[in-house]
């Protein structure tokens, strides 16, 4: 019975937000949709929303790139371009607004509520919009920057062509951020699951290789400067540096540097990058492993006959040793001369949880240091993590460690280091450590999947711009 009310629950969660989802995975910006395909399955008419999606909140000047998408559109062969916002015309100050948006993307039509109940996710002024261009839901498009207004009410007027961007600027309403962003946080996640074909029935975004090889063929490889992620311009020095630069006095100085740089290349530290850039992974690979092995040290020596004072300086000596190896791991495989591997970071990672969920259950708890409901968030957590991860590589999507997940996990550390030394005598201080890098790890749980794909989005934005571009040079010949 418990199995088949699961089963129900999750089906009615899966219809709730099915009215949410886009036609397609979310995107950065209005400049990744791709119109011409959509005008190859029978789109003729689009509808817009504005306010963060073509420009910032209450601004009455429009992002000019984003209208160049609009014009592209309309190249092409989107035959009419309507705007579908949730501003109200409530003065001559509003009126204005909505007309200088109207004027600077050439819109067709301009929708805007007369009520509220006329107010995206209803459909309403979409059908207007359809008794307008004469046209049936299948020849419409939607694009909007929120699922659950403009997305919401494209699925209920019936259109199968339903694009979500990723929200524009900073100057937003509160109430947005407050009430409505967790809620598209979650669905953003869903759909980009749902969406994102995995590895393997995709195709290749342009890589670096392929996009040198295409910019060589143009003939002007230094166009290359002038793109994020293809290096510097060259710095030239003007003729009285160069000229100070032969004087003895900075010549001094340029050999005293030297013999600083010579003495340093033979300190402990350099000593130490060499023999990481050589043996690095190695390094970081025992060091790794060697966390395997105090996992297993605490539980045999936590379940052996040991007495209680040489449990508790075997565990300290462990809990204590185990951030500092490490971190340590991270430094030697990232000194590599090769850099530091994908599957390191997995194993990395999968043993430090390991190790935290055995220090967690067979040192902390025994003591008292921690509650069962902080030992099974924390790790479940962790657990749920791992789990979570693998359907987002599966599509490509990056998962690296962020910020947030790095500073639950040092603050987990340090309470765990509290918890084993010093938990009976500062008990309350103890309770409060514990519960903040429980509410810290499952916080970075909740912001993990936004950062991936948000990384996700900026990266195919870029790559797709970089099509655009080498596609205006193949037309247009490189600008001068």
């Amino acid at each position: 019975m418990k199995y088949v009310k699961i089963v129900l629950a999750m089906n009615v969660l899966e219809r709730s937000v099915q009215s949410y989802m886009p036609t397609e995975a979310p995107v950065w910006a209005v400049t990744d949709v791709d119109f011409a395909r959509w005008v190859a399955e029978g789109v003729k008419y689009v509808l817009l929303d504005v306010e963060a999606c073509l420009g910032e909140t209450g601004s009455e000047i429009l992002v000019p790139e984003y209208i160049g998408a609009v014009e592209e559109a309309r190249e092409a062969g989107i035959q009419g371009v309507g705007l579908w916002t949730n501003k109200t015309i409530d003065g001559q100050d509003d009126y204005r607004l909505v007309s200088a948006w109207g004027e600077q993307v050439a819109a067709d039509i301009v929708l805007s509520p007369l009520s509220g109940s006329e107010r995206k996710p209803s459909p309403v002024n979409a059908h207007k919009a359809m008794r307008f261009f004469d046209a049936t839901p299948d020849q419409m498009g939607v694009v909007d920057d929120k699922a659950s207004a403009g997305v919401r009410g494209g699925y209920f007027a019936g259109f199968e062509h339903r694009a979500w961007t990723r929200p524009f600027g900073k100057n937003r309403h509160p109430g947005d951020r407050l009430f409505r962003d967790p809620l598209e946080a979650a669905v953003r996640v869903q759909a980009h699951l749902m969406h994102t074909p995995k590895l393997g029935e995709q195709s290749k975004s342009v890589a670096f290789a392929e996009a040198l090889a295409l910019f060589e063929e143009t003939g002007n490889p230094e166009y290359m400067d002038n793109i994020l992620g293809f290096g510097m311009p060259n710095i030239e020095l003007d003729q009285e540096t160069l000229d100070k630069i032969k004087t003895p006095a900075y010549r001094k100085a340029l050999n005293e540097l030297k013999g600083i740089k010579d003495h340093y290349s033979e300190a402990p530290a350099e000593q130490l990058k060499a023999f990481f850039h050589e043996h690095g992974r190695r390094t970081a690979d025992i060091l790794t492993n060697s966390r395997l092995m105090m996992a297993a040290a605490l539980v045999a020596t936590n379940t052996g006959d040991l007495d209680a004072t040489t449990k508790d300086k075997i565990n300290a000596a462990v809990v204590v040793l185990a951030p500092i190896t490490d971190f340590w791991d991270g430094k030697a495989a990232r000194g590599h001369k090769h850099g530091a591997t994908t599957k390191g970071a997995a194993d990395d990672q999968n043993i430090d949880k390991m190790l935290s969920a055995a220090t967690d259950l067979f040192v902390l708890l025994p003591k008292g240091s921690i509650t069962t409901l902080d030992l099974l968030v924390s790790n479940g957590r962790d657990f749920g993590m791992t789990a979570l991860r693998k359907p987002f590589k599966d599509r490509g999507i990056d998962t690296k460690s962020i910020t947030s997940g790095k500073v639950a996990m040092a603050a987990k550390n340090g309470a765990q280091i509290f918890g084993t030394t010093l938990a009976h005598r500062y008990p309350k201080t103890n309770e409060v450590l514990q519960h903040t890098a429980t509410g810290l790890k499952v916080a970075s749980m909740l912001h993990g999947p936004q950062v991936w794909i948000a990384q996700h989005e900026r990266q195919q934005h870029l790559d797709h711009n970089l099509k655009r571009y080498l596609a205006s040079l193949a037309i247009n010949g490189p600008s001068s």
